[in-house]
């Protein structure tokens, strides 16, 4: 197997990956294993001290495999006191690296502070809409059109929209009618930060979504609207 180490900025206008690296398995010595994780620490590190230097209120959570988080913690207080001094967070999960990033996002694990960032918000937000796809189809409306008869008939509870495919698609018609819908305030939708996982997904299923406040036949009605012509 390998390791990997990864940091990546979160805030409320997105989740960006500022450095990642693998680390190949170490089957030599332990102290030759200790340098090389150390090397790849000290390049992560400098990687956290040039965001902290730009933010002076940013701070720092550290997730990983328990034994590599404490690890990590162990090298910051030895050799970066400024970091290890604004780590407001440590948690443990399965995995580390970019991977690592995508588990957090989901992680019930994750402190109330990061909690409240758009991406973490979105990401709940969108897992959500997939488990109720997936326990019950007719709850959830799939692609611009089911999302518009559902509005229309009042059945919609909260819409989903995926970033990229609201600014392709700004000048369909039937997107219009949602975002004047939902700047009138009788639309709860939600536009889903690119480049987290969730919001790819969404994407997928035509880039717009919406969670039901009851079942309806969706599909039925679309093909007996198209057969009315």
């Amino acid at each position: 197997d390998d390791y990997e180490i990864a940091v990546a900025e979160f805030t409320n206008r997105g989740l960006d990956t500022i450095y990642s690296k693998q680390l190949p398995q170490v089957d030599k010595s332990v102290s030759w294993g200790e340098v090389a994780y150390e090397e790849s620490f000290d390049e992560a590190v400098d990687a956290v001290k040039r965001r902290l230097i730009e933010d002076k209120n940013a701070v720092v959570a550290v997730f990983g495999p328990e034994v590599f988080v404490q690890r990590f913690m162990n090298y910051l207080r030895k050799k970066s006191k400024m970091v290890f001094e604004r780590v407001k967070a440590s948690c443990s999960i399965s995995v580390g690296g970019e991977a690592g990033i995508r588990e957090l996002l989901k992680s019930r694990n994750v402190p109330e502070f990061m909690r409240e960032l758009k991406p973490f918000i979105d990401t709940i937000e969108a897992e959500r809409f997939i488990e109720i796809m997936s326990k019950n189809p007719e709850r959830v409306a799939v692609g611009v059109d089911e999302v518009l008869i559902a509005w229309e008939m009042g059945a919609v509870e909260k819409a989903l929209i995926s970033e990229s495919y609201l600014w392709n698609n700004i000048e369909d018609t039937r997107l219009e009618r949602l975002l004047e819908a939902a700047e009138r305030g009788k639309l709860d939708l939600r536009v889903l930060l690119d480049g987290l996982e969730s919001s790819e997904k969404i994407l997928r299923l035509g880039g717009v979504v919406a969670i039901l406040r009851y079942p309806v036949p969706l599909k039925e009605i679309r093909e007996a609207k198209v057969g009315r012509g």
